[in-house]
């Protein structure tokens, strides 16, 4: 057994879950009404400032709002 071999299988294996999950991806157009906590917005662009971008350019950038709509 090659001394990588289980690291080796872990990679494959998270690469498939990946690919996976990229193509079972759809987009969603429907919207609650219910209000998404501050929290939970913090939350979310806490771990997306985390994510890679091309060539380090860091292009994004985010705009939250709140408020109800008419």
């Amino acid at each position: 057994m090659h001394a990588n071999a289980k690291w080796e299988e872990s990679v494959v294996d998270r690469s498939t879950i990946i690919d996976q999950v990229m193509i079972e991806r759809r987009a969603k157009r429907g919207f609650l009404k219910d209000p998404v906590s501050l929290d939970t917005v913090r939350d979310i662009l806490n771990a997306a400032r985390h994510a890679p971008s091309s060539s380090n350019t860091q292009p994004w950038k985010c705009h939250v709002l709140t408020g109800g709509c008419p």
